[in-house]
């Protein structure tokens, strides 16, 4: 008897569940998206080609279904309020979810493979994501690749609600995320310096009150980097901090300052940016990584990638 208590509940949450669904709009979200999106009624009215008027009644009956406002109104536009970001953060899954069926819908009517979506950690340099990328393409055949960029934790947290295929990352991820992931290991690397011109001293002599570039704290690579020059007695002059490994580049070419890069697309860089090495740091102290779902392997992965955590 109890046994069928129990299935008696399940059945009540489920139809419970289902019955506040049938509340939601499906035209409120998508119209509610737009606003996000384009930056205002107007924008998203023309976007959708309705009048601003329609849009406006969809954004107010959304409103009156959750119960709470969604925006504020600042000189003549709408603006998101705390409630509104939140409920744009779900409503954005909801839509990527949407839009990963209709994917699938196509690419079955097509004999086609579904696209793979993965999940760039901001920290790991794009020259690196495009080595790995380019050898998971050769494995992958012709699945498609769409990839997007974000925070790495982000990301960990799409891919356990089975949102992304596969994470690119720099660091394993955290202990809060349990044993549902499941690490490849795809590249070591050291770290070399480069500069426009080479230094007057040898290295690592040369980085000390040197104008140098460095990515972001809170990379992987930034947190070896401070590390090393800390137990090397070394105190550069950061003169700049990019999250974007490609602006380091950048502006260290300019003749800005000295800049690291992995030593595995070091050769690359030197290349295309006109740059040369002028010393590297000991050790392989970066790893890049795949991540996946446990529920999810992805047979493209071969047995010898994978690692014990």
């Amino acid at each position: 008897m109890s046994s069928l208590g129990c299935g008696n509940d399940v059945k009540s949450h489920i139809h419970s569940d289902l019955r506040s669904l049938l509340r939601l709009n499906h035209h409120h979200l998508l119209y509610f998206a737009a606003v996000m999106e384009y930056g205002g009624v107007h924008p998203a009215a023309r976007h959708l080609g309705v009048s601003a008027t329609t849009v406006s009644g969809q954004i107010k009956a959304l409103e009156a279904m959750v119960g709470h406002s969604l925006f504020l109104r600042r000189r003549q536009r709408l603006v998101p309020n705390p409630f509104g970001e939140r409920v744009y953060v779900l409503v954005s899954a909801w839509l990527a979810a949407g839009r990963r069926v209709l994917a699938c819908v196509e690419m079955a009517t097509e004999s086609r493979p579904a696209p793979l979506h993965i999940g760039i950690a901001d920290g790991v340099p794009l020259l690196v994501v495009a080595r790995i990328l380019k050898t998971l393409r050769n494995r992958t055949g012709d699945r498609q690749i769409i990839c997007r960029t974000s925070r790495h934790d982000t990301l960990l947290d799409e891919l356990t609600h089975h949102h992304l295929d596969l994470v690119l990352t720099d660091r394993p991820p955290s202990a809060r995320f349990g044993v549902e992931l499941s690490i490849r290991w795809v590249e070591s690397s050291g770290i070399a310096w480069c500069a426009a011109s080479p230094p007057q001293q040898p290295f690592p002599d040369c980085l000390h009150r040197a104008a140098v570039i460095l990515p972001m704290r809170g990379f992987a690579m930034r947190e070896s980097i401070d590390a090393w020059l800390t137990q090397q007695g070394i105190a550069p002059r950061v003169v700049a901090e990019c999250s974007e490994s490609a602006l380091v580049k950048t502006l260290g070419a300019s003749g800005m300052g000295l800049f690291p890069v992995p030593v595995i697309v070091a050769d690359q860089v030197c290349s295309q940016y006109s740059v040369t090495v002028v010393g590297r740091q000991p050790g392989e102290t970066e790893r890049y990584m795949l991540v996946t779902h446990q529920s999810q392997p992805l047979a493209e992965l071969d047995a010898k990638d994978s690692v014990t955590r």
